[in-house]
């Protein structure tokens, strides 16, 4: 199905070949970086830290793929980080 859609739409079998092998490593990758990192973190701060990865991949895109920096993207960056900021600081002492 996917090559007669590629032929359709002029996507090339090496570019969808390529974008699931790069998407399967760089997955693999940012999983193996996880898991190593989860033992290290409570299951409250492991839920916090992943409200910033939509912000580092978007990051990823504006600097890698020259995606444009919205305004919207700003705003929406800043309030993920001021609540991630709010629970850092919030945090009790034991």
């Amino acid at each position: 199905m996917i090559v007669a859609i590629s032929h359709w739409v002029g996507i090339s079998m090496q570019g969808v070949v390529l974008a699931v092998i790069s998407g399967a490593i760089t997955s693999g990758l940012g999983y193996c970086m996880w898991y190593v990192a989860m033992p290290l973190l409570k299951s409250t701060q492991a839920a916090v830290v992943q409200l910033c990865v939509p912000i580092i991949a978007a990051l990823g895109g504006v600097l890698f793929l020259s995606e444009t920096l919205s305004l919207r993207f700003i705003i929406a960056s800043i309030v993920i980080l001021g609540a991630v900021l709010v629970f850092i600081l919030n945090k009790k002492t034991v």
